[in-house]
């Protein structure tokens, strides 16, 4: 089973972190009991709240195709971090626009300058 750390967590985990108080997301090719049970975790079926998600991806090539590996974890690239959180209504814009703000403009003010 693959794992791949995402959402907010993959957003501080690659230094663009601004949402904290969420729990970690994982992303799993499959839900796997047994791997579950490997790294400590019960599914919780009753209002409690989560200490960790972990998720299947409807798009699982999306997610694992483009991961990087940082310090040892597969994390989730930025390009889907921000996807990810412009859809979050958890304070997912705030993380979304940082990231827009200290990446992706600066980034695409460097083509530009560069086509010139």
């Amino acid at each position: 089973v693959s794992l791949c750390l995402g959402g907010f967590a993959a957003a501080s985990w690659l230094g663009y972190g601004h949402v904290g108080g969420v729990p970690p997301l994982f992303y799993a090719d499959r839900m796997d009991p047994s791997l579950l049970r490997k790294l400590g975790l019960v599914r919780i079926e009753d209002d409690r709240p989560a200490d960790v998600f972990v998720r299947v991806p409807s798009f699982k090539r999306s997610i694992f195709r483009a991961a990087v590996l940082q310090q040892g974890i597969l994390v989730s690239d930025i390009l889907q971090v921000w996807l990810e959180s412009s859809s979050n209504p958890a304070r997912g814009a705030e993380q979304a626009n940082l990231i827009r703000q200290e990446l992706l403009e600066p980034l695409f003010e460097k083509v530009s300058d560069d086509e010139q």
